[in-house]
């Protein structure tokens, strides 16, 4: 996938079980999950709802510096996946990067017994939390707006 193609739109999602950043363009949505355990030692949510933290659109400087860092980032030589292998518990951290109709989708599961994610997956996934942060603060106005209940 070339990156650098500036005339084809740029699509950028990182979902996790939490956390869902998807970047169209120069628009920015950061929804969160959090869940709520009526028994404390269980694993099983009893109840969940999602909350909107970021919903703006990017800064021509966050929009050029974000197509920069991957560009740089290494993204493109990653394999598919990586950490658990299929059959094994996990919990699945995405990954995906289009640019008109090239697309790469990368997949890390999370499993303490295997290795850690890649320094170019790790990178992004940190770069895309602060992106939305950075974006938020711009919008100081706005509060997280839940979305389901």
């Amino acid at each position: 996938m070339d990156i650098s193609k500036e005339y084809l739109p740029l699509f950028i999602q990182y979902d996790s079980w939490t956390d869902d950043i998807t970047i169209e363009n120069k628009h920015i949505r950061h929804v969160e999950t959090r869940y709520e355990f009526e028994n404390p030692v269980s694993s099983i949510p009893s109840s969940w709802h999602e909350v909107v933290l970021t919903d703006t659109n990017l800064t021509d400087k966050q929009w050029s510096d974000l197509k920069q860092f991957i560009k740089d980032s290494g993204f493109e030589t990653l394999k598919d996946a990586y950490g658990a292998p299929e059959g094994k518990r996990y919990y699945p951290y995405n990954l995906t990067i289009a640019r008109g109709e090239e697309r790469k989708e990368v997949q890390y599961r999370s499993n303490p017994s295997y290795d850690k994610p890649p320094e170019p997956f790790w990178a992004i996934e940190k770069y895309l939390f602060d992106l939305s942060n950075q974006a938020r603060m711009g919008t100081s106005d706005k509060q997280p707006q839940p979305i389901s209940q």
